[in-house]
């Protein structure tokens, strides 16, 4: 086995933080404004999926003229997961010369990695995931020719 080089970098994040927002401005201010909380009613579904990461019947657009309840950055995506590696061998041609061949792995389990939801309440697509933050597996090959 002389020779093989194995290497590997793995990425474990918790979910990035978000805040429910509603359309317009109800504080009649030109800003955007947090929703209010609706009281009794869990926010994460039960089946949270990508479909429905966060329940929008949780969340209710505040009065005119009032800003929203909801705390900043209360509800958290999807983490991430990330592992990449990398497989390598060195071959002596010379004593001076060695010819490498390497292989290298990017998102090597091919897991999602999903982007934020649509947190915006009250509009179509609330609480929806169509966006990834990384890309697919991708794999890359190289030889190097070292004197």
């Amino acid at each position: 086995m002389g020779g093989w080089e194995v290497g590997g970098l793995a990425v474990l994040q918790s979910g990035l933080p978000y805040t429910v927002s509603v359309a317009g401005s109800p504080s009649n201010t030109s800003a955007g404004s947090r929703a209010n909380p609706v009281p009794g009613v869990n926010p994460i579904p039960s089946n949270q999926n990508i479909n429905l990461w966060f329940d929008p019947a949780a969340f209710a657009s505040p009065p005119a003229f009032t800003w929203g309840t909801l705390g900043r950055n209360t509800l958290l995506a999807p983490a991430l997961y990330n592992f990449d590696f990398s497989v390598s061998r060195k071959f002596k041609i010379k004593e001076s010369r060695d010819l490498q061949f390497r292989t290298e792995f990017f998102n090597g389990f091919n897991h999602p990695q999903f982007g934020l939801p649509n947190s915006t309440a009250g509009v179509g697509g609330a609480g929806t995931i169509t966006s990834t933050q990384r890309s697919n597996r991708q794999i890359q090959f190289a030889l190097r020719f070292a004197f």
